[in-house]
């Protein structure tokens, strides 16, 4: 949806309610008097016409982190499906050490860690972030190509702002694309009167006794067989506990051919893990040792807090066994099994004496942009498995190191097989 007001029109962004999204860069500054970090929020886009020229902003709030005494963090609440510019620079004035220029989007998405390319010597480094999904990173790129493309579609790039002209423009594009997808799924009516009624099959009742529901009344124990009986002869499936489970699996074929009349083939039915993991932070208290230039945190005593860390790593281990990371978080592999991660959940309640559940949000999605970020998943764990090889050459001659890279190099080969496999049924013709 686009604003206008004057010479100026927004590009609105649908968001959600507010998250706390985190950039940590500290320990990466080299010289704290000649470093600079900055976020731009995009909470939309503006475009703004000045000398006949268009160019397009970050409708949102620039933010300047980190100083002589203060912490190159960026922490701040931001709400869901914003993106957020991020830059970052170290070194003399002259000479760079670091420079990172990356985009992200909003998302409850927990704590992670991104790899990001300095654009000084095009090495990768890790950058520890919360709620934020990389959106692309603009070191990792062809920069002449991006800002050809912006000219080409009728924008200026300032030479003082170039990185937010740029920036905004990728987002911009973001956000046509998701309108157009949204307007692309509205069903007409005709279309929803194509699914047949006879289709949907409510005599459910009679399976009461089996499924642990409440058993229907009837006024006799003859009229409750006959009901059986009807039934049986309607479906072919016996009223048995057997039949039940053959009940529902034919329920759910059933609401599967539905979906596929009802929904346009353009979109893809997912469903994405939403969580809350609890920190270890919970409870603490900061200070800053100005002197030495440091933080201080002060953990509640109420938490076991290597236990918390220890359950932590755990859960996003076990996630990352059968679901993937996309965009708007994690969605969940066709073979998952979430038993394990609600036994972690569990453990983190008792420790916290809280009540969180792990929830199981079913949406659809453009199938060609679910198939381009598993794309992207897929080859960052191919990179990983890459560098696990690089290592255990290093490591050749350490045995205990190599049994452990050998495992997990193992492990990760085995997640990208899982995850071609995924592949493969997302672009079968037949889903």
């Amino acid at each position: 949806m686009a604003e206008q007001n004057g010479d100026k029109k927004t590009y609105e962004i649908s968001l959600g309610d507010f998250l706390v999204a985190k950039i940590d860069a500290d320990s990466l500054v080299w010289n704290p008097k000649t470093s600079t970090m900055w976020v731009r929020i995009f909470e939309g886009v503006d475009e703004t016409t000045f000398n006949g020229k268009k160019y397009l902003w970050n409708h949102g709030k620039k933010v300047f982190c980190g100083g002589k005494r203060i912490p190159f963090v960026f922490e701040d609440n931001v709400r869901e499906g914003a993106f957020i510019l991020f830059y970052f620079y170290t070194g003399s004035w002259k000479n760079p050490h670091k420079k990172f220029l990356a985009l992200f989007r909003v998302a409850n998405v927990g704590e992670s860690s991104v790899e990001l390319v300095n654009e000084v010597n095009g090495k990768k480094y890790n950058v520890d972030v919360e709620n934020l999904v990389l959106v692309k990173d603009l070191n990792d790129c062809n920069w002449t190509e991006l800002k050809n493309e912006v000219l080409n579609a009728g924008y200026s790039v300032s030479s003082k702002y170039e990185m937010t002209n740029v920036a905004s423009y990728i987002v911009l594009k973001q956000i046509l694309s998701e309108q157009s997808d949204s307007s692309s799924s509205d069903l007409t009516s005709e279309e929803e009167e194509s699914v047949q009624e006879e289709d949907v099959d409510e005599c459910v009742d009679v399976f009461a006794k089996f499924k642990g529901g409440v058993r229907p009344v009837f006024k006799d124990l003859e009229e409750e067989k006959e009901r059986e009986k009807e039934f049986e002869e309607m479906t072919g499936i016996p009223v048995t506990k057997e039949g039940w489970e053959e009940y529902k699996e034919k329920k759910k074929e059933m609401q599967e051919r539905i979906e596929k009349q009802t929904m346009p083939s353009n979109l893809q039915k997912v469903k994405i893990i939403c969580f809350d993991l609890p920190s270890e932070y919970r409870g603490s208290q900061t200070s800053f040792d100005y002197k030495n230039r440091h933080a201080v945190i002060k953990f509640s005593e109420k938490v076991d807090i290597t236990k918390v860390r220890t359950l932590r790593r755990q859960f996003y281990r076990l996630l990352n066994q059968f679901a993937w990371r996309s965009m708007v978080g994690w969605i969940l592999m066709r073979d998952a099994d979430l038993s394990k991660l609600d036994d972690v959940i569990t453990m983190l309640n008792n420790e916290f004496g809280e009540r969180r559940v792990i929830y199981l949000v079913e949406a659809y999605l453009p199938k060609d942009t679910v198939v381009e970020w598993l794309e992207y998943y897929i080859a960052e764990v191919k990179a990983k498995a890459e560098e696990l090889e690089n290592k255990m050459n290093e490591k050749a001659d350490d045995q205990k190191a190599l049994r452990r890279l050998k495992s997990e190099w193992k492990k990760t080969m085995e997640l990208i097989k899982r995850l071609y496999d995924e592949m493969k049924y997302l672009k079968s013709p037949s889903n």
